[in-house]
């Protein structure tokens, strides 16, 4: 079975209630830092070493920074 991939190449982790990126998977990507403002007033999952970003709300975030901003499209593709 092949891994699921989120956008910009995540890895999607799966708990059996929610899906979500890790926020340590995020933060080697260059936008970290204004994908970290954005966050702000966002939940999360608090893990034992990291976060866990719902990927609904990475997903969200993803389309509108794509929108914003030209990217190669084969860092989009998941």
């Amino acid at each position: 079975m092949m891994e699921q991939k989120a956008s910009f190449g995540l890895n999607i982790y799966d708990d059996g209630n929610c899906k979500y990126v890790l926020e340590s998977d995020i933060k080697m990507l260059p936008f970290y830092a204004s994908w970290k403002k954005s966050m702000r007033g966002k939940t999360f999952m608090v893990l034992d070493n990291d976060n866990g970003i719902y990927l609904h709300d990475w997903e969200k975030l993803c389309k509108a920074f794509i929108e914003i901003n030209p990217v190669r499209p084969e860092l989009v593709e998941g």
